[in-house]
C-alpha cells in the first residue's frame, strides 16, 4: 500500500505493477486505460529480451559469443581492423570500444518505405539490404579499444539483432516469439523495425505486464522458467555481472552506477533491466521478488527508490488481513482519471508538423 501511494504521488504516472514472490504473483494492478492484455513499449527493455534470446541461442550453439560481430555480417578483410576485436560478446554488454552514442537514424534519412509495428510473427524472411548496417561500418569505428570502453550505446546491441538475423536466415523477433514469448506464455507483442524492415534489438519491442515479470522470474530462477531450463547457467552468471569497464564509466549516478552485464543494469537491490521513462524487469534473487513495472516517468530513480523503501522491507513482515484486502481492492480500481476542462472536444482538430521537429517529414500533420 505504501509503494502504490507513491507511485500515484506526482509526477508518478505509473501504467502496471506486478510482483512475484517464489514464482507466484502476489500482487498485479494496471491502471486504466492499461489493461492486462495491452502491450507495452518497453524502450531499452528491449535490450534484456534480446540478450535472453542471444543466450539461449549461444546455448544451442548458433552462434558464439566470442566470435567478431561483424563475422556473420560482412567480409572481413573490408572493414576497419579495429572491427576484428569486437565481438558478440562485446556488443551484448557494450564493450565495443565506442566512446559515446553511435546511434542517430531517425528514418527520415535511411530510404525505404515506413513500416509500422508489426506482430511477431514464429518465422520471418530475412532482408538483405540494411543501408543502416552499411553506415555503422564505415562511419561508426569503434574509437577505443573493445573490451576496455564502455557506452551506453545503440549500435551494440543492433549489431547484435543483424548477427542473429544473419546466422538463423530470420529476424530476431522470430527467436524472441520461438524461444521466449511462447515458453513464457504466448502473450500478445510487437516490435518496431527499422525502414527496410530491420528488428532493432535496442528497443521497440512492445509486451504485456505479465511477459515483464515471467522474464524477470526467469533470470531470477538462474535461467528457468516452470521447470525447463531456457538460458544456460554459464550464461545467466556471466550477463548479470557488471563489467569493470561499466563500473569505471563516468557520470552514472544512483542504481545506474552499479554497472553494466550483458543488457541487465546492476543495481543496489538484485539487478534490473529496464527501458526509458519507467519500465522495469526487476530481479531480487536475496528477497526471492520478481517485479513488472511499466510507466511513463522522467524520474526512474524515483521509481526504484519507492520499491527499496517500500517493497523490500515489508518482505517477510507480519501479515495483516485487514490490509491484504484493502491492497486487493485498490489494486482492482486503479486508475488515470481522463483530462477535463472547458475545451469543445465534439469539433475537429488539426495540428501541423512545427518546422524545427526531428519528426521524419512524411509526419506532416495530425487531425483529431
Amino acid at each position: 500500500l505504501g509503494l502504490l501511494d507513491a507511485l500515484e504521488t506526482p509526477p508518478h504516472s505509473t501504467h502496471s505493477l506486478m510482483i512475484a514472490r517464489h514464482g507466484a504473483v502476489i500482487a498485479e494492478g494496471w491502471w486504466a486505460p492499461y489493461a492486462r492484455e495491452r502491450v507495452h513499449l518497453g524502450y531499452s527493455l528491449s535490450k534484456s529480451f534480446t540478450a535472453t534470446t542471444l543466450g539461449i541461442l549461444a546455448g544451442q550453439g548458433v552462434i558464439d559469443l566470442d566470435s567478431p560481430v561483424l563475422s556473420y555480417l560482412v567480409d572481413l578483410d573490408a572493414v576497419d581492423p579495429v572491427w576484428l576485436r569486437v565481438t558478440v560478446r562485446h556488443c551484448i554488454s557494450m564493450t565495443a570500444g565506442h566512446s559515446a552514442e553511435a546511434w542517430d537514424w531517425r528514418g527520415d534519412d535511411v530510404p525505404a518505405a515506413t513500416l509500422p509495428a508489426v506482430s511477431i510473427p514464429a518465422a520471418t524472411a530475412s532482408v538483405d539490404c540494411d543501408p543502416i548496417l552499411d553506415a555503422i561500418v564505415r562511419t561508426r569505428v569503434p574509437d577505443g579499444e573493445p573490451g576496455q570502453v564502455w557506452a551506453y550505446n545503440q549500435v551494440c546491441t543492433y549489431l547484435v539483432a543483424q548477427a542473429i538475423a544473419a546466422v538463423t536466415g530470420h529476424p530476431l523477433t522470430s527467436h524472441v516469439r520461438r524461444l521466449l514469448l511462447d515458453p513464457l506464455g504466448g502473450e500478445g507483442a510487437k516490435a518496431q523495425r527499422t525502414p527496410p524492415g530491420r528488428d532493432l534489438g535496442f528497443s521497440g519491442l512492445h509486451v504485456t505486464t505479465p511477459t515483464i515479470v515471467a522474464l524477470a522470474q526467469t533470470w531470477l530462477d538462474a535461467g528457468r522458467w516452470q521447470g525447463e531450463q531456457l538460458v544456460p547457467p554459464p550464461y545467466v552468471a556471466a550477463a548479470t555481472v557488471p563489467t569493470p569497464a561499466s563500473l569505471r564509466a563516468e557520470g552514472m549516478a544512483g542504481d545506474w552506477a552499479h554497472g553494466y552485464g550483458f543488457s541487465f543494469w546492476g543495481a543496489s537491490h538484485g539487478y534490473r533491466g529496464d527501458g526509458a521513462f519507467g519500465q522495469f524487469a526487476l530481479v531480487l534473487p536475496e528477497q526471492q521478488v520478481a517485479v513488472a513495472i511499466t510507466s511513463e516517468v522522467e524520474d526512474m530513480q524515483a521509481t526504484l527508490d519507492a520499491v527499496w523503501t517500500h517493497l523490500l522491507p515489508a518482505v517477510d513482515a507480519a501479515v495483516s488481513p485487514a490490509a491484504d484486502r484493502q491492497l486487493a481492492a485498490r489494486l482492482g480500481e486503479l486508475r488515470h482519471p481522463p483530462v477535463r476542462g472547458g475545451v469543445d472536444r465534439t469539433g475537429e482538430v488539426r495540428a501541423v508538423r512545427n518546422a524545427q521537429s526531428q519528426l521524419p517529414d512524411a509526419f506532416g500533420a495530425v487531425r483529431l
